[in-house]
């Protein structure tokens, strides 16, 4: 036996109006999606997971656990999806992870910065290799590319954001130390 149909309601396509006049919205028309599948499992010890999809081609998928359960380290973990159908076509789907870093979402349709160009990813290693160079350890592409940095008097190099670098004493030249 299916549960009953969800209803959703469309907003009419509302006219124009001057900006004195508030928008008046109504709801006229209902259109029901029933839903095709619906599984629900709560195992009782912080661990869950679910499933559903309509008709109308909504779905998601969620599952969650604790971790470090009675600890003070405790937190969820949860991942899923959802998707949809776009008013062009396209099936729309979002991945997630929710957990201690935060809440993540990937998909297709969601930009993404791109790519670090050639020349700008040379110059990021070179700066890093600099700064290990004036620091005294080797360059990590882990822990310097990416980080800014700033040139000092005397061709040093300096990175900003990332460590922090005792200043180079220098001889006292007229009005006291420079950095």
């Amino acid at each position: 036996v299916l549960p009953p149909p969800i209803e959703l309601h469309l907003l009419d396509q509302l006219p124009l109006q001057d900006s004195t006049t508030p928008p008046s919205y109504s709801r006229s028309s209902v259109v029901p999606a029933a839903i095709l599948r619906s599984n629900n499992e709560n195992n009782g010890d912080g661990s869950y997971r679910f499933e559903y999809q309509t008709e109308n081609k909504i779905s998601q998928q969620e599952e969650g656990h604790l971790e470090n359960a009675g600890s003070n380290q405790e937190s969820s973990v949860v991942h899923g999806s959802y998707s949809y159908e776009a008013p062009d076509g396209q099936t729309i789907t979002v991945q997630y992870v929710a957990d201690e870093n935060g809440f993540r979402a990937s998909g297709d349709h969601i930009p993404t910065s791109p790519p670090i160009p050639a020349a700008i990813q040379k110059s990021l290693e070179n700066n890093a290799a600099a700064v290990a160079r004036t620091a005294g350890f080797p360059a990590s592409s882990s822990s310097t590319v990416g980080a800014s940095s700033t040139s000092l008097q005397g061709g040093l190099q300096q990175e900003v954001g990332r460590q922090y670098l005792a200043p180079v004493t220098r001889q006292p030249s007229g009005n006291g130390y420079r950095y």
